[in-house]
This record gives C-alpha cells, structure tokens and sequence, in this order.
C-alpha cells in the first residue's frame, strides 16, 4: 500500500525507517515528545521495538487508535501489539512523559514505564515473554 492511501492510526511497516508524529494543534498543551522518540521517527531502521507496531500519525485508520482521554489522563498513542496499546501520558510536560500500555480487551488493565526510554528497554522483551 502506497503513502497516499494509507489512514490515520495505520502503523509503519518493517521497511519504512521514519514515521510521522502528532502535529502540536493535536497534542495536549505543552507536551512533548521525547527526544529519543523523535530521534527514532527520523530513522527508526536500527531500533528493535519487537513485534510491537509504530503508530505513523499522519495516516488515518478507524477510532481505535487515536489521542484520546482515559480517567484523567490524556494518552497519546505510539505503538500497538495485538490487543495492547502504548501511550504516552499527553500530561506530562517534561519532554519525558511517562507511558501506559493499557489491554485493550480487559480495560482498565495496563503497565506503566517510568518513560519512553525504559518502555523501549523493557516492553519488547518483556511482551514476548507474555506470548501476547
């Protein structure tokens, strides 16, 4: 599937090395992505999420994967495995947001990383190990 025909929510492909990011008019105020998750979007060819799927913002899907609020948080959506969704949480405005994993199946089940950077050291390994 060309560029031009993919939704909003699609994910990157294995061979695609950059992805898209929420433009500020989308995120919450004052957040900030992550500098390494930046970094990563501008070439993501050396980084091993597992079989987690990146989230290309500037794609359109369905609703299931979009900003969105859960409780008091506002979650901002980056990668998906199956039936679980990482988040970052769109409250934080450190420029290091924590990250929820939330089970899309058994809501409100979810994990917290710290930040982008141990989800990335912890969540492939650590979901394989599930055999989710």
């Amino acid at each position: 599937m060309d560029k031009s025909t993919k939704k909003a929510g699609d994910v990157i492909t294995q061979d695609t090395s950059t992805f898209s990011l929420y433009s500020d008019p989308e995120l919450p105020t004052n957040f900030s992505y992550p500098q390494l998750f930046i970094n990563i979007s501008q070439n993501s060819k050396d980084i091993d999420v597992g079989n987690w799927d990146v989230i290309d913002a500037k794609i359109e899907s369905g609703s299931s994967i979009r900003i969105k609020k859960k409780d008091e948080h506002k979650l901002i959506p980056f990668a998906y495995l199956v039936d679980w969704a990482a988040y970052f949480n769109g409250d934080d405005t450190d420029g290091d947001p924590s990250v929820f994993v939330f089970n899309l199946g058994d809501i409100p089940h979810h994990i917290k990383f710290k930040n982008f950077k141990c989800w990335l050291e912890k969540a492939p390994r650590q979901f394989a190990q599930k055999n989710v």
